[in-house]
């Protein structure tokens, strides 16, 4: 019988061979069409034609086509058949991560040669489940997995973070009586030094073990008057550390004293040696250990000092906290502005974030490809074609970021969509780090301006969607920001918000009505001081939990969690009254995996997911469901 061009054929009647067909689903998996070389390898299968490997390129399409509760009982079957099949234990990782049985893929990830572990697909299989399994046992690839793990832009990093320091309590006993600092021990560990220049650690066990383990430094060196080589690994990865988390961990007094002292005697040798760096490259890493080199008394001499002549230690610490910390404010004067920022409280916020421009990061997940947006949005909100059905896929749309702070927010959107972005900030120092992430990065199509959202009005022009998220709650009035906002959607356009949970953040609440009621103001040495408090494990009932916000372990984060100078948090209910005042249209919430969906479809069936009022319920009993904010999306009328 005759195959058409598209490989369509009656496969009952065909007058091909079996290795006529088996070569021609070759062929399909190589145009990318999976579907239809499936059904080939299925009949191949049933006919038991080199069942293992047309086995195995089943299962592939299955999995290439997100079919994976299918490719599961494949691979079972195949298992069955083949056990010691080569293609089933490569596959197994790639179908048990799909089916969401991430234990049993990292598990099967371990039966693979380290050459099969490299494969891009397996590897994703593997990053995947690690940030996802309850429990993690040592094994032979487990430092180098949480390594690569580290190095996968794509991966989450909240994810990544609990897993690391899950990880690193278990292994230096961070919860027994007592801790043992062993420098060169720890300086050995890869992961953990690996860690400590990857962000800055979440876990008040953690922390403790590296402020010990800086204090012993300090101490033993000067003692010594030497800087063993042996721990140099793990004093670099603390400098970067303490960088990352803008120094934030709590200083006792006679270290301060010491490092009085240490900087007094770094003035004296740069004064005489005209900068010769190579001659303190201790002094200026057991410093760096608890301030950056701009902080320094001596920091435009040695400004002066050629970057290429710095010792291989200190070069990047030296870029990042003395050549480049100021980078930012550069960029920040080309930025345009737009308006007035008159609103009392704007100010102050503005003020805040110019001191503080939060969040600070350095990378970004590159897709492969860029998406439609729209079908993105569909994905993210777990819902149906009919739910967006008013708006086409693939038109160019516009897209304003109202609040994009330092630019993470609208970058993203432009590395993942074909969209025209405005973005805005009312604090030009975010706009400035946003300005130069992007020139890093070499990511366009981005017109970024400074103005506040009431200002909206002037922009002259209206939006197919709005993101604005963690924004409206920092306003004096959350409703005229709001209704700023809508001013500027298309009729049936969208509209993406972040709002704070007052359920989940009732440790945060407890916490700013204190200082609210005192008289501190929000230095760092106030930071470090509160936060100390509150990470001691005798801190007050009504603070327990506060540790479990990432954002507390890093001094700009500190500052917007618990010492912002305007704060609104909401519950469901109040939620729905607020779309109710502009009559907006509450299509769902966004969450980084599927697992709170499915709780809740359990409790209140599917067809509720745009109940307001059963998400309520809901949050009442699972009052850490809304910890990173509510995140959803509504759509304005038709008008």
């Amino acid at each position: 019988m005759a195959v058409s061009k598209n490989h369509n054929i009656d496969i009952e009647n065909t007058a091909l061979t079996d290795s006529q067909l088996l070569v021609m689903c070759h062929q399909l998996i190589a145009q990318g069409k999976f579907a239809e070389a499936f059904l080939l390898l299925d009949h191949l299968c049933q006919q038991g034609y080199k069942y293992a490997s047309c086995a195995s390129l089943k299962i592939a399409c299955l999995i290439n086509t997100y079919r994976y509760s299918e490719a599961a009982l494949a691979l079972e079957e195949l298992k069955s058949k083949c056990p010691k099949d080569k293609n089933a234990l490569r596959l197994a990782p790639l179908v048990y991560s799909g089916v969401g049985d991430y234990a049993s893929a990292y598990q099967a990830s371990l039966l693979l040669s380290h050459e099969q572990r490299k494969d891009p697909s397996v590897r994703k299989a593997i990053n995947i489940s690690l940030q996802h399994i309850s429990s993690l046992s040592n094994n032979t690839y487990l430092d180098d997995d949480l390594i690569e793990l580290m190095r996968d832009s794509s991966a989450s990093r909240n994810r990544t973070l609990v897993r690391l320091a899950e990880v690193m309590i278990r292994r230096y006993g961070l919860r027994e009586s007592s801790i043992r600092i062993d420098l060169e021990g720890m300086a050995s560990d890869k992961v953990l030094c690996e860690y400590l220049k990857y962000s800055f650690v979440v876990s008040p066990e953690l922390e403790n073990l590296l402020t010990q383990a800086r204090r012993v430094i300090l101490t033993q060196s000067l003692a010594a008057m030497n800087l063993p080589d042996e721990i140099m690994p793990l004093v670099v990865g603390l400098a970067q550390q303490n960088w990352l988390n803008e120094y934030i961990h709590y200083v006792e007094q006679d270290e301060r004293v010491l490092i009085d002292e240490l900087e007094t005697l770094l003035q004296e040798h740069v004064t005489s040696s005209g900068g010769r760096v190579s001659d303190v490259e201790g002094l200026l890493l057991l410093l760096l250990l608890y301030k950056p080199l701009e902080s320094l008394a001596c920091h435009e001499v040695l400004k002066k000092v050629n970057i290429e002549s710095w010792p291989v230690s200190l070069k990047l610490l030296a870029r990042e906290t003395l050549f480049d910390s100021q980078k930012d404010l550069q960029y920040s004067l080309k930025v345009k502005s737009i308006g007035d920022i008159s609103d009392d409280v704007s100010r102050q916020v503005r003020l805040q974030y110019e001191e503080n421009p939060y969040p600070r990061w350095n990378s970004l997940p590159v897709p492969e490809r860029k998406n439609s947006y729209y079908q993105a949005i569909r994905s993210l909100l777990d819902a149906g074609d009919k739910l967006l059905d008013s708006v086409s896929c693939d038109e160019q749309i516009d897209v304003l970021v109202a609040g994009c702070g330092t630019g993470r927010q609208p970058l993203e959107i432009a590395a993942n969509f074909n969209v025209n972005i405005t973005a805005i900030d009312i604090t030009l120092r975010s706009l400035g780090y946003a300005q130069m992430m992007a020139e890093k990065l070499n990511i366009t199509g981005i017109d970024f301006l400074h103005m506040d959202i009431l200002e909206l009005q002037r922009l002259g022009k209206s939006y197919d969607v709005v993101e604005s998220m963690g924004v409206l709650h920092h306003m004096a009035s959350p409703e005229k920001g709001l209704e700023s906002i809508v001013g500027v959607v298309k009729p049936g356009g969208l509209i993406k918000l972040g709002l704070y949970s007052s359920t989940a953040r009732k440790a945060v609440s407890a916490v700013r009505k204190i200082y609210a009621e005192s008289d501190l103001e929000p230095t760092a040495e106030n930071i470090r001081s509160v936060r100390r408090a509150l990470l001691d494990s005798s801190a007050k009932d009504e603070f327990k939990g506060i540790e479990l916000f990432g954002d507390i372990y890093a001094m700009s984060p500190c500052r917007d969690l618990l010492f912002h100078v305007q704060e609104h948090s909401y519950d469901l209910l109040q939620v729905r009254d607020l779309l109710e005042l502009f009559n907006l249209e509450f299509l769902g919430f966004t969450f980084a995996d599927g697992s709170v969906n499915s709780a809740f479809d359990q409790c209140y069936g599917r067809e509720s997911r745009r109940d307001l009022g059963a998400w309520h319920t809901f949050e009442e009993s699972n009052p850490r469901t809304f910890e990173s904010m509510y995140q959803f999306f509504v759509r304005v009328p038709a008008r």
